[in-house]
């Protein structure tokens, strides 16, 4: 995914870090006005590591599964840094109650080229059979970092979106979709 600048030429590429095989989708536009108010979607495909153990517990009573998106911006990239994210007290908290989508709202306060820095986090919480430990927490987190241009024309219309997706091979795609205004 790129950032475009008026002249649509691409200026920034986006990039997710984390170590697994999660599979997921990232939706925000490409280009944004100041103070006002966005909606993105992360798609998520919940069959990932983590569900090895969901799987086997997922019908037991005593397990919990929470999805998160931590959410924040930058004037420079946050490389390898989800625990600043998700850490960050100023870091705005988005909840899903299904395992595979979050919807957040974001707004910019300042304009320029930013980071719409996120944390998705996928976290099961389990009854353990060890009297000493009786609860095991697993967490799976992983960032994204998605480069914004905020700009304060009234007259802009946003006409690209950005998609962020990381496919089962590893591998990142970036693309920019057409946006309905």
């Amino acid at each position: 995914m790129f950032a475009c600048n008026e002249n649509n030429e691409p200026k920034n590429k986006a990039f997710i870090t984390n170590s697994s095989k999660s599979n997921f989708e990232f939706y925000f536009a490409d280009t944004v006005q100041v103070n006002k108010t966005y909606r993105g979607l992360v798609l998520y495909d919940s069959s990932s590591a983590i569900d090895s153990i969901t799987d086997k517990l997922e019908h037991e009573k005593d397990t919990i599964r929470l999805l998160a998106f931590f959410l924040k911006n930058s004037k420079t990239a946050i490389k390898d840094s989800a625990d600043l994210i998700v850490n960050d007290p100023k870091s705005n908290v988005f909840m899903s109650n299904t395992p595979d989508s979050i919807y957040f709202e974001y707004k910019f306060k300042d304009t320029g080229y930013q980071f719409l820095e996120g944390v998705l986090q996928d976290e099961i919480t389990y009854a353990t059979f060890d009297k000493e430990y009786p609860v095991n927490v697993t967490t799976e987190n992983i960032h994204i970092s998605c480069p914004v241009y905020v700009t304060d024309n009234l007259n802009f219309k946003n006409k690209l979106g950005s998609v962020i997706r990381k496919l089962k091979n590893g591998k990142t795609e970036d693309l920019l979709y057409e946006l309905n205004n």
